[in-house]
């Protein structure tokens, strides 16, 4: 039997032989240069998966409805289809949001302990601000109430702004590479598009929540018909759609846009769809207002994508909202 002996003279030696025979490289990390964040194949390698889990959930997706199964199994697959695949969307989105913002945060080497105590906190930050918009859905699915949850509203909030930051960071990374095109370069570009994505991203956030918090308007529409009949000439018809009762919106905020449509006086009420965002079980109590809402010819709601998955039962039963005893929202149009 014969052996074979490698005499090493050197570290150098070592350090060679160890690279030719067992393959060894050293760490990469995430390139960073004068134009941003660039990230190396083997961490792009990491959203693979998540592609190619997307793709075989929307491929399943697509079979079930086609495939001729039993109503409330199919709704009970596509249910679990759909809430995988928001998962998996989710879970491309936010690391993708994370390895852009964490470049703001301080070096954990820093011998400066505020520096440390400020790289930690910022990090709980950001972990939370992601872990509430990841889990907002299911937040505000088990947190409905008569009134709005403050977790809830929390959570909607961190989802709206996170989906802000994400296409911020998505438009400021294609400047960025137009500029690196043009061989234009800016010193810490990677924090400069980091700190522009989040500052445009809480100036639009607090925009909208400050419009949210005003109410909506009455906006006042002539519409003009040739065949109208006189007697039907000045009818008043007040529309309202995209309520959306549910974890955002509760009985109070409802109860005032009853208020509002009191004061115009209206000949015609009609309900245009989306009118809740939960369970009739959730939202019974939050919807008595609408028993008050009066017109000379009657009030009518037409269903919606909401209603159709929130009212129709996991059987496919359908279950009619009622206020008070037996009286009902409104007449089906």
């Amino acid at each position: 039997m014969k052996r074979r002996f490698f005499c090493i003279s050197s570290l150098e030696d070592v350090l060679k032989s160890r690279r030719t025979c067992v393959g060894y490289a050293p760490a990469t990390r995430p390139r960073r240069t004068g134009y941003g964040l660039h990230v190396n194949m083997a961490d792009s390698g990491m959203y693979r998966p998540f592609g190619v889990i997307a793709a075989l959930l929307a491929t399943t997706i697509a079979g079930t409805l086609l495939l001729k199964l039993n109503p409330q199994r199919k709704i009970i697959l596509m249910r679990i289809q759909i809430f995988l695949l928001f998962f998996m969307v989710m879970c491309a989105l936010s690391r993708f949001v994370w390895i852009n913002l964490t470049v703001l945060l301080p070096s954990r080497r820093s011998n400066s302990k505020i520096l440390l105590v400020v790289h930690w906190v910022l990090y709980a930050v950001l972990a939370i601000f992601l872990g509430l918009a990841f889990f907002s859905f299911l937040i505000g699915r088990f947190f409905v109430g008569f009134e709005p949850y403050f977790i809830s509203r929390v959570a909607f909030t961190c989802l709206g702004l996170f989906l802000l930051v994400f296409f911020n960071l998505c438009v400021l990374s294609v400047v960025f590479a137009v500029m690196r095109v043009c061989s234009f370069s800016l010193p810490n570009a990677d924090k400069l598009k980091a700190i522009m994505a989040i500052t445009v991203s809480l100036l639009l956030c607090i925009q909208g929540l400050t419009a949210a918090s005003r109410g909506p308007t009455i906006v006042g529409v002539t519409v003009p018909l040739a065949r109208l009949p006189r007697s039907l000439d000045g009818t008043r018809i007040v529309q309202l759609s995209d309520i959306h009762l549910g974890p955002m919106i509760g009985q109070a905020a409802l109860d005032r846009v009853v208020n509002m449509v009191s004061v115009i006086k209206p000949d015609i009420i009609v309900i245009t769809g989306d009118l809740v965002d939960s369970t009739v079980a959730n939202l019974k109590q939050a919807i008595l207002p609408l028993k008050n809402l009066k017109s000379k010819y009657g009030s009518f709601f037409v269903t919606g994508i909401k209603y159709y998955r929130h009212v129709l039962g996991v059987d496919g039963r359908r279950r009619e909202w009622e206020i008070g005893n037996q009286d009902s929202v409104g007449r089906k149009a």
